[in-house]
């Protein structure tokens, strides 16, 4: 089964979302602030359109849903999306 096929799997993209929800709420800069916690927090209040994520973030905490990105790309995007989405709501 290819990468691809794989994460696309009900389960695993349930855990994919999980995984990147967990990391958008907890992931904390060198000065223990949540960074993408508020930069959601900013990009709602000015009806912002585009998250961006360090990829050496993903890397430090959360390996596994890094070594998948550049192997599927677009499926990964398309769930993390849809982790944003839910975060923001």
């Amino acid at each position: 089964m290819s990468v691809s096929t794989w994460i696309q799997q009900p389960a695993t993209k349930q855990e994919i979302k999980h995984r990147f929800q967990s990391f958008l709420k907890t992931f904390l800069n060198d000065e223990y602030r949540p960074v993408y916690s508020e930069r959601i927090t900013s990009m709602a209040q000015n009806n912002g359109m585009s998250l961006i994520i360090d990829y050496e973030h993903l890397v430090a905490t959360e390996q596994v849903l890094a070594y998948f990105v550049p192997e599927a790309p677009k499926e990964m995007l398309d769930i993390f999306d849809e982790a944003r989405f839910i975060f923001v709501l």
